[in-house]
């Protein structure tokens, strides 16, 4: 059948260039002149269509072609369509992010729902890509250094939030605190962050929350897309060189991105630090051993037909990043002198590379669709450090670590319409790990494990789509087998075999969970949304069978086999008006766990000949309860005012105290002018202040150091320069402006009295290039 129609704005004039596409089979066409669209060739079935045109609010319909065409056969029908777009100033509210699992708008769903475009994370471009979401509501991260960071949601991190690319779950070695997100930063065009339990879809490890990279906009048909990004930052001189090319090609897609990051030792704002008691210099306030080296590729080929579609990506991430001698062991005043290079890599270090193969795949069923991803990955992480240091035959070498981990997973969806008045989804989930070890340290065990998952969801569309509903069910079962270990170490002399040992264990798992919600406009302006669930999450095998020295966190920590399955209850609320000026929205929250895991200080010093106080993975009840504020304020057409506070409660019901790594509250504040200039060869002009304080964290547990609060001002430009028919993009960035001295509580490096960087000058070019490519012989243009 044919789809055609026409794009108008609120006061009935045609608008032209507008992007229509229907979702499952990536068919689209841009509206002409006079804002009409043509889709020929479209089968009898149920669909999403998205309608986008920047300055306008998106617009996005369900489509169920049976309905329309009420029994007719397919062929010469045709459907057509009235739409109109809202102009509006919020940035926010001019994009479109998709929960791709459900297929569900961020309006329909009953969460939370944070979505960042290639613009604001341009914009906001930190030295990683979980420094560059830092600004975004609810969201904080752990870092080591400028490198390394991890996730955190309302508190939760580790294997709590789930990192989602290619429509699969990222898997590494999530639990620990110095383990970094594996993917490229410029290989994510687009960032959704879901606020609250995702597990029903996502799986166990998705409680906290959810980070999805998704790519940019498609590639029109027969063109050729390219894009080379050049950048600098000046705190750890970081060179940076990405480019990608991607083609469209009457059924056939294709993309290609290579990325290399080259950065150095990075400044502290301070000529010393004191830990224990003994003040350490810093030569020219540089943190020796933090350098290191990124190259990444990522490319993607797919084929387009009238029955779906399909893309396979693959993916290599490649980091070798030096570790700050203090990180895993005394620091020195030897240990800290200039040696002359501050871009090489010593002792101790660690090389991580990650390899991912992914399918996606969706088929229509009859009038259904149904999709597949599937996808194997492979984490092989090494760690390097002097084995006579931790009291280790020195015949072992520098290879103190090395996990890997290999992941086959996979997930089904069929999206149905069988009840009357509402659609659905039903899945199946699975995923098997293997981990191997080798290096002279231990800290985790050889392990297989398995888990599988069946849900349901289902969404109904009530009051002229006024009001949705929600709920869902979610049935998983899991395995895990540790094979046994023991370590050696010289101990007065002789080696020992019975200071580290960790036997074998089995154990098996199963958790049936639900939740449901409402999305309701009571005004088209004014939008509530609640959901209640319940959520679990199965013990890691580290958290079960840890039995080592952690040197990043200075502390030998022990799993515990008695773990149960972590379980608890969410509800959230939030509260959005919005106009077409301005936005304010509230999304208070409360999590209690039944049985919380965390790590807690035992009154005993470990026997091993390195090792520290003793830490050991206990269950409690526990609460976190907060929420976030959040509002943007557009007073004139070039400019926006934004603000955003971030509030975070957590509590150990049973031991009276805080829980571990709480990030402190936080407010921040921006102001933006952007808009053309008079000039022809001068466009997209802007100037950026953000203001943020973030309160003191003293609400810590024990053997957790208290962190100070602190003030930071960062600035920003950017523009357009035409030259020659070429766009060429600049933005620059003064992070941290005042050269602020200040900790970050959750910085591996806090626990060595360390300040985060000083002042950082980002500089970013982006060149981006589109050729129109002929059209096979015979099809008119």
């Amino acid at each position: 059948m044919v789809l055609r129609g026409q794009v108008q704005d609120e006061h009935g004039q045609p608008l032209p260039g507008v992007q229509i596409e229907l979702h499952e089979t990536h068919q689209g066409a841009l509206t002409d002149a006079l804002g009409h669209f043509l889709l020929p060739g479209v089968r009898v079935a149920a669909y999403h269509l998205h309608v986008e045109l920047a300055g306008y609010r998106p617009l996005a319909r369900t489509l169920s072609l049976a309905d329309s065409l009420k029994g007719k056969t397919s062929g010469a029908d045709t459907l057509t369509l009235q739409l109109v777009l809202a102009e509006v100033r919020l940035e926010l509210d001019a994009m479109r992010v998709e929960a791709d699992k459900l297929k569900l708008e961020a309006r329909r769903q009953s969460v939370a729902v944070f979505q960042a475009d290639e613009q604001w994370l341009r914009r906001s471009r930190g030295s990683s890509l979980m420094h560059t979401l830092g600004a975004a509501p609810g969201f904080a991260y752990m870092s080591t250094g400028t490198g390394i960071a991890k996730p955190v949601i309302r508190g939760l991190a580790f294997n709590r939030v789930a990192v989602v690319q290619y429509g699969l779950r990222q898997e590494g070695q999530q639990w620990g605190q110095d383990h970094g997100v594996e993917i490229d930063p410029y290989d994510a065009q687009q960032v959704q962050i879901l606020r609250g339990p995702a597990t029903l879809v996502y799986g166990p490890e998705a409680i906290g929350g959810v980070v999805e990279l998704l790519p940019g906009p498609e590639v029109p048909d027969h063109h050729l897309r390219t894009a080379l990004e050049m950048g600098y930052q000046s705190v750890n001189r970081n060179r940076i060189v990405s480019g990608e090319v991607a083609a469209h090609r009457g059924r056939w897609v294709g993309r290609l991105r290579l990325s290399d990051q080259n950065y150095g030792d990075y400044y502290l704002p301070a000529a010393s630090f004191t830990y224990n008691r003994f003040v350490l210099p810093l030569v020219d306030g540089q943190l020796k051993n933090t350098a290191g080296r990124e190259r990444h590729a990522a490319g993607m080929l797919g084929y387009h037909g009238k029955w779906g579609h399909t893309h396979v990506h693959i993916s290599s991430y490649d980091q070798e990043a030096g570790l700050f001698m203090g990180a895993v062991g005394m620091p020195t005043a030897y240990a800290l002198r200039d040696d002359g290079n501050d871009r090489d890599v010593q002792l101790p270090a660690q090389h991580t590379r990650h390899y991912k193969v992914v399918s996606n795949t969706s088929l229509l069923l009859g009038r259904q669709w149904l999709d597949v991803d599937l996808g194997y990955q492979y984490n092989h992480r090494q760690e390097l450090s002097l084995a006579h240091a931790h009291g280790r035959p020195a015949a072992g070498g520098s290879l103190a670590h090395e996990l890997r981990l290999a992941t086959l997973s996979g997930n089904i969806r069929l999206h149905h319409r069988w009840l009357k008045g509402s659609s659905g989804v039903v899945g199946f989930s699975g995923m098997q790990q293997q981990n191997r070890r080798d290096g002279f340290e231990f800290l985790l065990a050889p392990f297989q494990s398995w888990q599988i998952g069946v849900f349901a969801y289902q969404q109904w569309a009530l009051c002229q789509d006024k009001l949705y509903l929600n709920g869902g069910a979610r049935l998983d079962a899991g395995q895990l087998q540790v094979q046994s270990f023991r370590s050696y170490f010289i101990v007065n002399n002789r080696i020992d075999s019975t200071t580290q040992y960790v036997p074998a264990l089995y154990k098996s798992f199963q958790n049936l969970s639900g939740s449901g919600g409402l999305s309701w406009f009571l005004r088209p302006w004014l939008n509530l949304k609640a959901n209640v669930g319940t959520y679990f999450r199965f013990p890691q095998a580290y958290e079960l069978t840890a039995n080592g020295i952690h040197h990043g966190t200075f502390r030998h920590e022990q799993g515990d086999p008695a773990l149960e399955v972590e379980r608890g209850v969410q509800a959230d609320l939030a509260v959005v008006v919005q106009r077409k000026m301005w936005a304010v929205s509230l999304t208070p929250f409360y999590n209690y766990f039944a049985n919380y895991i965390y790590l807690a200080a035992m009154p005993e010093f470990s026997r091993l000949p390195d090792g520290d106080q003793v830490y050991r993975f206990r269950q409690s009840p526990a609460y976190i309860g907060g929420g976030e504020l959040t509002a943007d304020w557009h007073p004139g057409k070039h400019l926006h005012l934004g603000g955003a506070y971030m509030y975070l409660h957590g509590q150990n019901v049973r031991q009276y105290l805080p829980l571990p790594f709480m990030p402190p509250n936080r407010l921040q504040l921006e102001a933006e002018l952007h808009g053309d200039t008079p000039f022809r060869w001068l466009k997209d002009l802007f100037f950026r202040l953000q203001w943020q304080k973030v309160d003191a964290q003293h609400r810590t547990d024990r053997n957790e150091r208290a962190t100070p609060g602190y003030t930071l001002l960062n600035l920003g430009m950017g523009c357009r320069v035409q030259v020659h028919g070429q766009a060429l993009e600049w933005t620059f960035l003064l992070n941290n402006a005042l050269d602020e001295r200040y900790f970050h509580h959750l910085s591996r490096y806090r626990f060595l009295n360390l300040p985060e960087p000083g002042r950082n000058i980002v500089l970013q070019l982006r060149m981006p290039l589109e050729w129109k490519l002929p059209k096979p012989a015979g099809k008119s243009s």
